[in-house]
């Protein structure tokens, strides 16, 4: 079984919050010159910053109280189930700046995530992230934060900042982590990794 739905993202170049507030960094997530391009980019940030300043419009106050309120997430990442619905949040994400790209993403098994791939090899397809609930990306906490201890995992990193498909990738990943976690270089993180499929859509 696999779970799908739309996401707005920050750009992987404007993945920060300049005040560096709460979870968020004041700078992109980098090494070298590749940008972290996963699931864990600031998802809904520039809707959320006018909900809580309450200068949302109306009609967007009801579709973002829709999206978090229907239980279609994975993790604490909140998923809209309509293209034309997140297409109207990412314009209003980008009304000021394009900072702001629409993804769609899938979550299941390796099967399943597979089984996706290949019936939309004709899509423009971004890479695979490992979400930890409550956490945030594996490939962010640990290659982005400490790429000296995953050297070997930075350099099979593709061109979106997120590993191609390779399930024995992901799995010596996913231990080579937890092993530096257990060695407190890295946060431990305690829950479900989902494995996650990204696809580009519009930005």
């Amino acid at each position: 079984m696999i779970f799908s739905g739309y996401l707005v993202l920050r750009k992987p170049e404007f993945n920060f919050d300049e005040l560096g507030r709460g979870a968020f960094l004041p700078y992109a997530p980098k090494v070298g010159c590749l940008y972290y391009g996963g699931v864990d980019r600031m998802q809904w940030f520039d809707i959320d910053e006018d909900y809580y300043s309450k200068k949302l419009p109306p009609n967007l106050l009801e579709l973002r109280n829709e999206i978090f309120s229907s239980g279609r997430a994975i993790g604490g990442i909140r998923l809209c189930s309509s293209l034309e619905e997140a297409e109207k949040l990412l314009a209003y994400s980008n009304k000021e700046i394009v900072r702001n790209e629409l993804v769609k993403i899938y979550c299941g098994s390796f099967s399943s995530i597979k089984n996706e791939l290949g019936q939309n090899k004709g899509n423009s397809i971004v890479g695979c992230d490992m979400y930890c609930d409550g956490y945030g990306s594996l490939i962010r906490a640990g290659i982005y934060t400490n790429p000296e201890i995953f050297n070997v995992y930075s350099s099979k990193l593709n061109k979106n900042g997120i590993f191609d498909f390779d399930e024995n990738l992901m799995n010596e990943y996913v231990s080579s982590y937890r092993h530096a976690a257990q060695n407190n270089l890295v946060e431990e993180m305690v829950g479900s990794i989902h494995i996650i499929l990204l696809m580009e859509l519009a930005g």
